[in-house]
């Protein structure tokens, strides 16, 4: 080569060259500069027209409109190719030959799949201030561990991340984007679990927009919150099953996450988790995180899909520490990988707290002054509502002016009415069936009685304990880190009408315990489950592991 253009060559720094040890993934990768910086004595290299400088020139035009569909979300990057050359083939192919990779033409031979071209003007890549919410930053292709000389220099001169600094291992590119907003794609599903629809659009609602862009994708159709959700600006997509095995929503899911092409995947409940990472695989999303907010019996089958796709998990979200242990012993899930973020509740949304309970009971079209104990989940297995009934007769034996509310819809009702008019309850006990107004009623009652077998984070006992109610609950689960016995509210062993009847009757034949015990549950809502700190916590739990797939990384326009 002429010394003039060893010279220009050498400014343009790109580790392609070959120097600075770094050793260009394949003789058909192109170095050249775009044509407003190419000088006259800038040589051009043998194979121009062919591989990854052929991406990066091509993206550099107007895209097709009818191509821009298939381009967008996060390329799919190569294994690892096989260190060493083959008996035959150039020490310069060393990179584009690995299993499976056929001689063929175009960034495909490198490992890579172009979706979303860059814009390779300068400044491409400058910092985002003033952009609009939404507005997707710039992509670029993340090269961990790449040190060499001319890597560096090429940065320096400010050719390297806008104009092609092709990676130097392709087992350690991955796509990212450089700078918030950030894309999040919720995934929820679970009928009838309307406290993980309401956690989600209370952290929808504190979410950060300057840095994160989040849309929601429901695997059911008319849920409460959906419209709730939009209201506040966000996008759902709402992904209905169409039968008893609906493989095509795995497909149509799949198809609305590569569309949306997240940085991060937030997935809630067993179906959202199930279907949302199984819908996921292949995609090269950068992060993606599985939330539980409850326990549950698993069969196991299902253990064995949630072991599976742990593996491509990077975080769990819990609410609880129950939950968190739950996952340890039952899914053999890493510890590690468990963070616990408790449940928020938004006070200024809730009725004024009161320790009188009077008026709200009159608000709430109750006898004024009959006293209140109210029972609210659904009528499942799970909430054992014959223990409260039973608990209730009890009661209504020693307190003649005490009656009773039981809240929430389900397959039991028929049967637990029936049991009610065994023990003579009568008129004393309502049946209100399903409730939206769940808050009120609480603000209306002296005691809510949570008779659960098992639970996760029990929403309902937080919104009880903010509204003023005394808690008593069975020693299951979250309920142990929510109530602090005698000091917040009281507990009871499972399936012990018996013991509830004990602990209910304990608060309503003393109002100074009761005035005590109420107080001091407003107060630790107040300090610990604000749903601010939950949104935040959130947050920070996202960001972290974003900068953690980055790692110390060069960073070159794709």
């Amino acid at each position: 080569m002429a010394p003039g253009r060893a010279a220009a060559a050498g400014s343009f720094s790109c580790c392609l060259t070959g120097g600075g040890g770094c050793r260009p993934p394949s003789r058909r990768a192109s170095i050249r500069a775009p044509r407003s910086l190419r000088e006259d004595n800038v040589g051009r290299h043998r194979s121009r027209g062919r591989g990854v400088g052929a991406l990066l020139r091509r993206a550099d035009a107007q895209a097709r409109p009818e191509r821009r569909a298939r381009r967008r979300g996060p390329a799919r990057v190569a294994r690892a190719p096989r260190p060493g050359a083959r008996r035959g083939q150039p020490a310069g192919d060393r990179l584009g030959h690995r299993a499976g990779a056929t001689p063929d033409r175009g960034p495909r031979a490198h490992g890579f799949e172009p979706r979303r071209p860059a814009t390779l003007e300068a400044g491409a890549l400058s910092p985002t201030r003033g952009r609009q919410p939404g507005a997707c930053a710039a992509a670029a292709v993340i090269v961990r561990g790449c040190t060499s000389r001319a890597a560096t220099s090429a940065d320096a001169a400010g050719y390297g991340p806008v104009y092609g600094h092709a990676p130097c291992s392709l087992r350690q590119a991955s796509i990212m984007v450089c700078e918030p907003p950030y894309r999040i794609a919720y995934v929820i599903g679970e009928p009838g679990k309307e406290d993980a629809e309401y956690q989600l659009h209370e952290l929808l609602r504190h979410l950060d927009r300057r840095r994160f862009v989040p849309r929601v994708f429901v695997l059911a159709a008319g849920r409460r919150w959906v419209e709730p959700i939009r209201a506040s600006g966000v996008a759902v997509e709402e992904i209905p099953r169409r039968g008893p095995a609906d493989l095509q929503r795995l497909a149509r899911l799949r198809a609305a996450l590569r569309r949306c092409a997240p940085h991060v995947l937030h997935t809630i409940m067993w179906s959202g988790n199930s279907y949302g990472r199984l819908a996921a695989l292949g995609l090269a999303i950068p992060v993606v995180i599985a939330a539980e907010h409850c326990v549950m019996p698993y069969r196991r089958w299902q253990l064995v899909v949630e072991r599976a796709l742990a593996r491509m998990t990077d975080a769990h979200l819990v609410n609880c520490e129950a939950i968190a242990a739950w996952q340890v012993e039952r899914e053999r899930l890493a510890r590690g990988k468990i963070e616990v973020i408790p449940n928020g509740i938004d006070l200024g949304r809730l009725p004024a707290f009161s320790l009188d309970r009077r008026a709200a009971r009159l608000a709430a079209g109750l006898e004024p002054n009959r006293r209140l104990v109210a029972g609210v989940g659904r009528l499942e297995a799970q909430q054992d509502f014959p223990t409260f009934l039973r608990a209730a007769a009890m009661i209504a034996a020693q307190f003649p002016d005490v009656d009773f509310l039981v809240v929430g819809e389900g397959e039991e009702r028929g049967a637990l009415e029936a049991l009610a008019r065994r023990l003579g309850l009568g008129t004393r006990v309502v049946f209100t069936g399903l409730r939206h107004d769940v808050p009120q009623l609480l603000a209306a009652a002296d005691v809510l009685a949570l008779t659960s077998t098992y639970e996760g984070f029990p929403n309902v006992l937080l919104e009880g304990m903010a509204a003023g109610a005394v808690p008593v609950a069975t020693s299951v689960g979250g309920c142990r880190e929510l109530v602090t016995n005698g000091e917040t509210g009281l507990l009871a062993p499972p399936r012990a009408p018996a013991a509830v009847a004990v602990a209910v009757a304990r608060v309503l034949g003393d109002p100074a315990l009761a005035r005590r015990l109420a107080t001091a549950a407003r107060r630790r809502v107040e300090g610990a489950f604000s749903v601010e700190v939950m949104a935040r916590r959130t947050m920070d739990a996202y960001l972290r592991l974003l900068h953690a797939t980055r790692g110390p990384a060069t960073v070159a326009a794709a």
